[in-house]
């Protein structure tokens, strides 16, 4: 398959609940042959259990396989999600018809 730049747009919610101070968020992409790639990180105020804060993640991937991807999300070091993203290549030919 050849490698296919794509855009993409990721939404990540936040609430504080019972931590507190500042957080590191990751988020990390597991191509299907489990090769790992950190895509994205910046942090967070945790400041009170009824805060929160939203990322509007904006960026560029290349994808060189067909499968499933997955785009785990990561609090300090503690795995709070992860998103699935498959892929599937499909060749199509483009002629005339006599």
């Amino acid at each position: 398959m050849p490698a296919i730049p794509q855009r993409l747009t990721a939404v990540l919610t936040f609430k504080s609940g019972s931590a507190k101070g500042r957080q590191s968020i990751r988020v990390v992409m597991e191509k299907p042959n489990a090769e790992t790639t950190e895509v994205w990180s910046g942090s967070m105020l945790a400041e009170a259990p009824d805060r929160g804060q939203n990322f509007v993640l904006r960026f560029q991937q290349t994808f060189d396989l067909e499968g499933l991807y997955w785009f785990h999300v990561h609090a300090d070091d503690e795995l709070m999600t992860s998103i699935p993203l498959r892929l599937l290549y499909t060749r199509q030919s483009v002629g005339t018809q006599s």
